[in-house]
């Protein structure tokens, strides 16, 4: 499950707006916010217990190749627990959700690959 970069900057605006001090303005931006949250596929616990992963849309990719596949394997058995495996978790899951990485991000499954 991820949110988009977008998503998450609308997500924040519509938590502004639940600020307002017009009633019917913060319930409408609460119930979209709660809307988007869940159109992500979370919950607002799992917001709050900062488990949203938000993905950057790729801006310069690489095509999927099988030297990054080996490169992740790699990479996973070698880091066992902690923030770094949850990003490579994440590139991961993008990978084979797209089958495309940045350049930057393929830079640092390799070097995590490599030891």
């Amino acid at each position: 499950m991820t949110m988009s970069v977008a998503e998450f900057g609308q997500l924040k605006k519509l938590l502004t707006l639940g600020t307002s001090a017009n009633d019917h303005e913060a319930l409408a931006a609460w119930r979209a916010a709660t809307a988007l949250v869940a159109k992500c596929g979370f919950t607002w616990e799992m917001v709050l217990s900062r488990t949203v992963t938000v993905i950057a849309d790729a801006v310069e990719c690489v095509d999927a190749d099988e030297g990054l596949d080996d490169a992740f394997r790699r990479a996973l058995d070698r880091t066992p627990r902690g923030g770094f495996r949850d990003t490579l978790l994440s590139i991961q899951a993008q990978y084979q959700r797209r089958g495309t990485v940045s350049d930057a991000q393929r830079a640092v499954v390799m070097r995590a690959g490599d030891g």
